[in-house]
């Protein structure tokens, strides 16, 4: 009898919702957000929003409280996701990470750094997903 119980190390646990706004399907993103709630990782546990928006003159930005876990995922994950994300001269802001109400409704996270504040809405959001995966080898 096969075992119920995955054998593999868990080296991710977290959330990453996204926002991506076009005027439609066939047009560039004017707003593209990848945001990430992790615990535990190798890293350590923190947040990292990658955010590219018109209103930023379409140039990335990166916010953490963790900037080794943003710089991790932006290694190994970020860039596959948008080929831009492949520079590394992006500097990490480093950044406080807050939130308001909870995914059944609505939930806001703020995100406080230097001289921006931040703050990213979710309504709607459809019942989550635990994707699988052959195990990355690339955190350990």
């Amino acid at each position: 009898m096969t075992s119920p119980i995955d054998q593999y190390l868990v080296v991710l646990t977290g959330e990453q919702p996204v926002i991506r706004f076009s005027e439609s399907v066939d047009e560039p993103f004017m707003i593209h957000s990848n945001f990430w709630r992790v615990v535990p990782t190798p890293k350590g546990l923190g947040h990292a929003l990658f955010l590219n928006s018109e209103i930023m003159d379409d140039e990335w930005r990166i916010y953490s409280d963790n900037i080794a876990l943003a710089l991790r995922f932006q290694d190994i994950i970020q860039w596959v996701l948008d080929e831009e994300l492949r520079d590394t001269a992006i500097n990490v802001a480093d950044a406080d990470f807050e939130h308001t109400g909870n995914v059944r409704s609505i939930w806001t996270e703020h995100i406080y750094a230097d001289e921006e504040d931040l703050a990213l809405t979710w309504y709607g959001v459809g019942k989550p997903v635990i994707p699988h995966a052959q195990p990355w080898t690339e955190w350990l």
